[in-house]
C-alpha cells in the first residue's frame, strides 16, 4: 500500500512540474510572425540528441513562449498506452540551449520505491557529469559541483528514488547560487529524469573590490543583526500544557537586511519595498479569522453563553456592543451579522472573548460607505481587544486627495493609543523595522492609503514582540482603521546570565559563517522569488551572507543563555543525522551491509566503531527498525523508553524484555515478520516447513516466523540448523536489516 502511494505521489510531482512548465507558454500557432533563430525542427533535433526518448512516447506537441529570461520552445512527448509516461523539454529559441527537462514513465515491473539504490551517488555524479559536459562544455570551467557534506543515504520505504546533483555557477571564483545546472538521476536505473539550467545575464561587481572577511565580520557585529527578545510559545505550536510553558530569553535575527551585507561597502543590504499594504491587511486581517488561525477558538453554544452570562462570569453581548461603540462608529445601515463568545486560551487559560461582526447588506452602497466592522472584546474585563473596518473605495474625480505621510499618520496613531491605553502605551516601543513605505521620499500620489504601526511590549528593557499594540491609519481621512491589543499576564525571567552580543554572534556564525556570494537584487528577497524579470540584464550584488554549513539546520532563534539553536517553538534544534564510517569492519564478512547502514546513519550506537561481534540489544535493533520505517531524522532523538513504546504500539514488540537485553534468532525472526506486516500469515499453524534439522523442535506458533524468514531470504540457518536460542550479533542484525529492505511484499 505504501509503495503504491509513493508511485502515485511521483506521478503527482511529475504532473505538477509539467503544469509549472506550461504556465508561461503559448501554442505553436501563436508564434510571432518573425521566425526565431532556432526553428522548431532544430529544437526537436537538439532535444533528441541530448536525451533518449522512449519509442512508446509517440504523441508529440509543442509550444512557444517566454520563460524567465528566455524565449523557448516547449516540446512534449507522451504515451497514451501502457506504460504511460511523458517527457518535457524546453529549448532556448535564440541559442538552442536546453533549459529544462522532466521525465516520468510508469514501470512495467513492481514498484521499486523504498528498496536499496542500485547505483551509488558517485555513479550518479558520473552519469550527470557526462550530460553536463555534453550540453555545457564551454561553461564547465565556471561550474562547481555542489558539496553535499555528510549526506545521509535514506533507506526508508519512502526514500526518494532520485539523486539530485547540482553544479553552481562561479563568477570570478565566487558562487552565484541561483545559477547553474541541476540533474536528477534515478537511483535504480541510472536514467536522467530531470535537468535544469539557469544562467543570468547581468552586471557582476568586481570581486577584487570586496572587503575581507574580518571587515565583514566587524560590520556584521556593528549592525546588531541579532536582537535580544522574550519568547513565549504559541499555544497552537506548543506541545506542553500551558502550566509548563515558560517565557524564555532568546536572540533572533530581525534586521531588515536578513543578515546580508554589501560586500563592497560593509553596510547592511537595503531592500526597497518594505511591507506592502496587502501584507498589512493580512497582519490585521479579520479578527475572527485570526482567532481561528491561532487554533484557540472553542465556540460556546447559545445555552452555554446564557448560563455563563446569568452567572455573571462574562459581560453580556449588549454590553460588548456598547464597548465597541465607544471607540468605533457603527453606522445605522450596518447589520450585526454575528456575535460569538469563545474561549481565548492564547491570552490566558480562562480568557473569554466576544467576537462581533457587522456587515453592509445594501447592494447599492455609495462610495465611502463603511462596508464592514469587526471587533473583539474581553468578555470578563470588558476591555476592547481590537477592531477593524473598511469602506467602499471612493472613486477619484481626477483631483488628488491629500494623504498623510508616515510622520503625520504616526501622530494620529499615538494620539489614539494614548487615549485608549494610556498606561500600556508607556510600556511599548515602535518597531521601526516594520515600515509600510519604501525608505525614500515619495510624491503624494505614491503615499499608501493606509499606514501601519506596531508597538512592541518592553519588559526589563527587553522587547517581547508577541505582545503590544498595533494600529493602522487611513491616510486620506486620518481615521483609525484598525486596532489590536495583545497583552498577556506572564512571568518574565530577569535578563541575567545571558550571552553578550559578541558571544552570541560568534556562536550563530559558527553554524552559518559569513560567505562571499553574488545574489540578484530585487525589491525584497521574497519578491525576487515570484518576480517576472523585466530585462535580461539583472542587478547583481556582491554580498556577505550567513550560509549554513553542511549538516546544520535553519534555526528560528538562539537560546540567550547557551547560544544553542532553537526551532519555532523554542525547542532545541535536533541535529541533522550524520553517516558513520566504521573503522573496525574492513574485511568482515558483513562489511558491505554494515557500511551501507552506516551511510544511512543507522546502528551508530558506538560512533564510528561498530563492534560487529558484540551482541545487539533489543533497543538497538528496534531503533534501527524504526529508522527504516520512519527515517533516521524522526527516530534519532527518541530515548530508549520511547523506542520501546513505539515498537510496542506498532505491534512489533509483544515480548517482555528490557531495553538492554540481548536478543536471539527466534526474536529476530518474529520482529522481522511483524515489520513486514506478515504476522497473520505466520500465525497459520500446521502448514509450514523449512529445511532445518531443528525445525520440528520449534514450537508450532513460531514455525511460521522461521519458515517465512527462510523463504523470503531474511534469515538463513547455519549447517542445516536454525538455532532459535542463539544470541544475535550486531553484524548478523545488520545483514538482517538489509535483507528486510530488499524483501518485496
Amino acid at each position: 500500500m505504501k509503495r503504491r502511494g509513493k508511485k502515485f505521489f511521483k506521478q503527482i510531482v511529475a504532473w505538477c512540474t509539467v503544469f509549472t512548465l506550461c504556465l508561461s507558454f503559448t501554442p505553436g500557432n501563436l508564434i510571432a510572425a518573425q521566425e526565431p533563430p532556432v526553428s522548431l525542427e532544430k529544437a526537436v533535433q537538439t532535444a533528441k540528441r541530448a536525451f533518449d526518448i522512449p519509442k512508446e512516447f509517440s504523441d508529440f506537441s509543442s509550444g512557444y513562449g517566454q520563460y524567465d529570461q528566455h524565449q523557448a520552445w516547449q516540446l512534449r512527448w507522451s504515451s497514451a498506452k501502457e506504460p504511460r509516461g511523458n517527457m518535457y523539454v524546453q529549448v532556448d529559441s535564440q541559442t538552442a540551449e536546453i533549459l529544462q527537462m522532466s521525465f516520468w514513465q510508469a514501470s512495467k515491473e513492481p514498484s521499486t520505491m523504498g528498496i536499496l539504490p542500485a547505483i551509488s551517488r558517485e555513479e550518479a555524479i558520473e552519469i550527470a557529469a557526462e550530460l553536463v559536459n555534453s550540453l555545457q562544455s564551454q561553461r564547465m570551467s565556471e561550474l562547481k559541483l555542489e558539496e553535499t557534506g555528510e549526506e545521509i543515504l535514506p533507506l526508508t520505504l519512502w526514500s526518494p528514488s532520485t539523486y539530485r546533483i547540482k553544479w553552481t555557477r562561479q563568477v570570478q571564483g565566487v558562487p552565484f547560487p541561483q545559477d547553474g545546472v541541476t540533474v536528477n538521476v534515478d537511483n535504480q536505473t541510472g536514467r536522467i529524469t530531470g535537468y535544469n539550467f539557469n544562467w543570468t545575464e547581468g552586471n557582476f561587481p568586481d570581486a577584487e573590490q570586496a572587503i575581507d572577511l574580518a571587515e565583514a565580520r566587524a560590520a556584521w557585529d556593528k549592525a546588531e543583526m541579532l536582537q535580544l527578545q522574550y519568547f513565549y510559545p504559541n499555544i497552537r505550536d506548543a506541545e506542553e500544557p500551558e502550566a509548563e510553558r515558560k517565557v524564555m530569553l532568546v536572540y533572533r535575527l530581525v534586521h531588515p537586511s536578513q543578515g546580508i551585507l554589501d560586500a563592497l561597502t560593509g553596510k547592511p543590504l537595503e531592500f526597497s519595498g518594505g511591507i506592502g499594504i496587502d501584507e498589512i491587511a493580512k497582519t490585521n486581517g479579520s479578527l475572527m479569522e485570526k482567532a481561528m488561525d491561532r487554533g484557540e477558538e472553542i465556540i460556546l453554544t447559545p445555552e452555554e453563553i446564557k448560563e455563563i452570562e446569568a452567572a455573571g462570569q462574562v459581560i453580556s453581548q449588549k454590553d460588548a456592543e456598547t464597548v465597541v461603540g465607544q471607540w468605533v462608529l457603527i453606522p445605522e445601515y450596518l447589520t450585526l451579522q454575528s456575535a460569538r463568545l469563545s474561549k481565548d486560551e492564547q491570552r490566558a487559560a480562562e480568557a473569554r472573548t466576544w467576537y462581533l461582526s457587522w456587515r453592509n447588506q445594501n447592494r447599492e452602497s455609495n462610495d465611502g460607505e463603511v462596508s464592514w466592522v469587526e471587533a473583539s472584546v474581553d468578555a470578563i474585563s470588558g476591555e476592547l481587544l481590537g477592531f477593524s473596518w473598511d469602506k467602499y473605495v471612493i472613486k477619484e474625480d481626477g483631483q488628488q486627495v491629500k494623504r498623510l505621510n508616515r510622520k503625520e499618520a504616526q501622530e494620529k496613531a499615538e494620539a489614539f493609543l494614548r487615549e485608549i491605553q494610556p498606561e500600556l502605551f508607556k510600556q511599548v516601543k515602535l518597531n521601526e523595522l516594520q515600515v509600510a513605505e519604501p525608505p525614500r521620499p515619495l510624491a503624494v500620489e505614491q503615499l499608501p492609503l493606509k499606514q501601519y504601526f506596531s508597538y512592541e511590549r518592553i519588559v526589563n528593557d527587553v522587547v517581547f514582540p508577541t505582545n503590544g499594540l498595533s494600529v493602522s491609519v487611513d491616510t486620506t481621512t486620518g481615521e483609525i482603521n484598525s486596532y489590536s491589543l495583545r497583552w498577556q499576564q506572564l512571568q518574565f525571567p530577569a535578563p541575567e546570565g545571558i550571552l553578550n552580543a559578541a558571544q552570541i554572534n560568534e556562536q550563530y556564525l559558527s553554524r552559518q559563517p559569513l560567505t562571499l556570494q553574488y545574489m540578484e537584487r530585487a525589491e525584497t528577497p521574497q519578491v525576487r522569488i515570484m518576480e517576472i524579470p523585466r530585462s535580461n540584464n539583472k542587478e547583481i550584488s556582491l554580498v556577505y551572507r550567513p550560509v549554513l554549513i553542511p549538516g546544520q539546520r535553519n534555526e528560528a532563534m538562539c537560546d540567550a543563555k547557551t547560544g544553542a539553536p532553537l526551532d519555532w517553538q523554542g525547542k532545541p534544534l535536533a541535529k541533522q543525522p550524520i553517516p558513520y564510517s566504521f573503522t573496525d569492519i574492513s574485511g568482515h564478512w558483513a562489511e558491505k551491509e554494515i557500511a551501507l547502514l552506516g551511510q544511512a546513519g543507522i546502528l551508530g550506537d558506538y560512533g564510528n566503531t561498530f563492534n560487529p561481534e558484540r551482541p545487539i540489544t533489543a533497543v538497538q535493533f528496534l531503533r534501527a527498525l524504526l529508522m527504516l520505517e520512519r527515517g533516521v531524522e524522526q527516530v534519532q532523538t527518541l530515548n530508549d523508553d520511547e523506542v520501546i513504546k513505539e515498537a510496542t504500539d506498532l505491534g512489533w514488540l509483544k515480548e517482555k524484555l528490557q531495553a538492554g537485553d540481548s536478543i536471539n534468532r527466534l526474536l529476530l525472526a518474529r520482529w522481522g515478520i511483524r515489520f513486514l506486516g506478515l504476522e497473520k500469515v505466520a500465525g497459520i499453524e500446521g502448514i509450514y516447513t523449512a529445511p532445518y534439522q531443528d525445525f520440528a523442535g520449534i514450537s508450532a506458533p513460531d514455525q511460521g516466523y522461521v519458515a517465512l524468514t527462510w523463504g523470503l531470504g531474511v534469515l538463513k540457518g547455519e549447517q542445516g540448523f536454525f538455532r532459535p536460542e542463539q544470541t544475535v550479533t550486531r553484524a548478523q542484525a545488520a545483514v538482517t536489516l538489509v535483507r528486510l529492505l530488499k524483501t518485496q511484499w
